[in-house]
């Protein structure tokens, strides 16, 4: 094995743990401030990233006007932008462009299956969502 390809093969490897290392973190901040709107949560978490990533904040124009915004010339502002984005995406799940709230491909898939295996009927279907429904509770 030549020395170039495993010096490129652990570049990728630290890749690969940092993303976990972020996802861990994630998930951390998911359950600090999981109950909240998509509003409240990039409200509160905004600011935090901008100190992190050194890009300060200007008031917003136009459709962002009364709020604040990430400052677009700053050296950072994509790093920033990208990674404050990702972590709304995973504390509040997926917007359509049609402005409804997206449920996780990954988890649909799966329940869906599962039902499907069950063989359950519309009425047990409909329970079993009635049940679902009723039984879990949003912090």
């Amino acid at each position: 094995m030549s020395v170039a390809i495993k010096k490129q093969v652990l570049i990728i490897k630290a890749e690969g743990d940092a993303h976990t290392c972020a996802d861990i973190a994630r998930d951390a901040l998911k359950k600090l401030v999981s109950s909240k709107s998509r509003t409240v949560v990039r409200a509160k978490l905004l600011p935090v990233f901008a100190s992190v990533y050194a890009v300060s904040m200007n008031d917003g124009e136009g459709k962002a006007k009364g709020t604040k915004v990430l400052d677009s010339d700053a050296s950072a502002y994509e790093a920033c932008r990208k990674a404050l984005g990702r972590t709304i995406v995973h504390i509040c799940g997926a917007v359509s462009s049609s402005g409804k709230v997206e449920a996780p491909a990954k988890l649909t898939k799966s329940i869906t299956k599962m039902i499907i295996d069950s063989g359950i009927d519309s009425a047990q279907f409909n329970a079993l969502l009635a049940a679902v429904r009723s039984g879990v509770e949003f912090k």
